[in-house]
């Protein structure tokens, strides 16, 4: 027998992304490791990988909890599609207020040399 708790298999499928983790997760693993902890210790007592553990390692220390409010300061997740189009969308609207719908999707498309198939 070994001491401490065993790692669980990953819940995740074999080439499947593990979900990023929570600040409260990250800070966890933080304090564990400043107490002197092994990565490898870490990762079973926080359940993540060692790898995950040695990144967190090498983090800013947490200093706010709020998952929500770090994603966005640290631009984590994919860039929204729609992003390139919304200057363009705001000038037509200014320009002209009354457009329909329809006409915003042509004239950005055509503003961004968009093919039906990039939609």
């Amino acid at each position: 027998m070994t001491d401490g708790p065993q790692k669980t298999p990953s819940r995740h499928m074999h080439g499947q992304v593990e979900p990023m983790k929570s600040m409260i997760d990250r800070y966890k693993a933080q304090v564990l490791l400043q107490a002197g902890h092994t990565q490898k210790e870490v990762a079973i007592y926080a359940d993540m990988g060692q790898r995950t553990a040695r990144r967190i390692e090498h983090e800013p220390p947490v200093e706010d909890l709020d998952d929500r409010a770090e994603k966005k300061k640290r631009r984590i997740g994919r860039p929204s599609k729609t992003a390139a189009f919304r200057k363009s969308v705001e000038d037509m609207l200014k320009s002209e207020p009354d457009l329909m719908s329809l006409e915003f999707v042509n004239g950005t498309r055509i503003l961004h040399n968009c093919g039906i198939r990039n939609w």
